[in-house]
């Protein structure tokens, strides 16, 4: 073997060991990863399962498949087609508990959440907490093609409070910095983007339902708007009387559109209050109505009922 010959062998040999020194190590760290994840094994309440796990370190990539939540009461409240983390920093999170991660995309999750009266039905927290918070950061988080349902059950049915289908994408998420525009208690972000769709919501009291075909709300435009919104009855308007035993307005209200102008987030996120500085309304109508042959209802105690209301308006 001439020395030409020699002096190309000897990088070649080299990286060909490098690359299969890199192979093997990803593959060594990606099982350890995948380990992690499914060990993770409790979240709450809750115990997290995944079909499949896939690590890619050269990407930088984490994709959790067929992700299901189960509580003790074996209920599933959570399932989602896909986790998909991009472009997050591996060693970091592995070693410091420092997470940065460039996108978050949630695909096809499913929130189904029992509202129960009873709390000894409640799942139990069998978790032993971690005072330790991990440091997260993560530039896009992503939800798509998501379907929220809020019920309440009692012995024989299960009633719909709340219900939407939703896409949702937050930017520039931290659990730690505080200079942020808007503060979630559980983290910081930037900038909220929300569309619904196919929204019903059931007041409390049963007589009626809230919906609307569309909502959407933008933080950078500060403004949210329902389409095709609706007040309605459950009851037909010689019905609900009958149902209350007593003299109860009727309502019947439709809009085309529902503009909230300056809706203030921070108030909403924080719980309380609910603030906005003008509403308008496109195209309404309203239709109200009492059957007076029914007894007089007693007065209410409206005082006490301002007292106990702990939002604003």
């Amino acid at each position: 073997m001439n020395i030409r010959k020699r002096v190309w062998l000897f990088p070649l040999v080299g990286l060909i060991i490098a690359v299969l020194v890199l192979w093997f190590g990803s593959l060594i760290v990606s099982n350890v990863i995948e380990t992690k994840i499914r060990d993770f094994g409790k979240l709450g309440a809750y115990d997290v399962d995944f079909e499949t796990v896939d690590v890619n370190l050269f990407t930088r990539s984490i994709v959790m498949q067929g992700i299901v939540l189960k509580d003790s009461l074996q209920n599933i409240p959570f399932k989602a087609t896909a986790i998909k983390l991009n472009r997050i920093r591996i060693f970091p999170a592995l070693f410091k508990r420092k997470f940065k991660i460039t996108k978050v995309l949630v695909s096809n999750p499913k929130l189904l959440y029992p509202l129960r009266e009873d709390i000894s039905e409640k799942p139990k927290d069998t978790r032993v907490h971690d005072r330790k918070i991990p440091q997260i950061d993560i530039k896009t988080f992503e939800v798509e093609n998501a379907e929220s349902l809020f019920y309440r059950m009692d012995s024989l049915t299960r009633d719909t409070v709340f219900h939407a289908q939703i896409n949702f994408k937050l930017n520039n998420i931290s659990s730690h910095d505080t200079s942020l525009q808007y503060n979630a208690n559980w983290a910081f972000f930037d900038k909220a983007e929300l569309d619904l769709s196919k929204v019903r919501y059931a007041l409390p009291g049963g007589l009626y339902r809230l919906e609307t075909d569309k909502f959407r709300y933008d933080s950078e435009e500060n403004k949210a708007q329902l389409d095709s919104f609706s007040l309605k009855s459950e009851f037909a308007k010689y019905e609900i009387a009958h149902h209350t035993g007593v003299q109860t307005d009727w309502f019947d209200i439709n809009a085309k559109s529902v503009t909230l102008e300056h809706l203030n987030l921070d108030a909403a996120l924080q719980d309380t209050a609910f603030v906005v500085s003008g509403v308008y309304f496109r195209d309404f109508a309203m239709t109200v109505f009492r059957d007076k042959r029914l007894p007089f209802p007693e007065k209410p105690d409206t005082k006490g009922s301002v007292r106990k209301c702990k939002h604003t308006i």
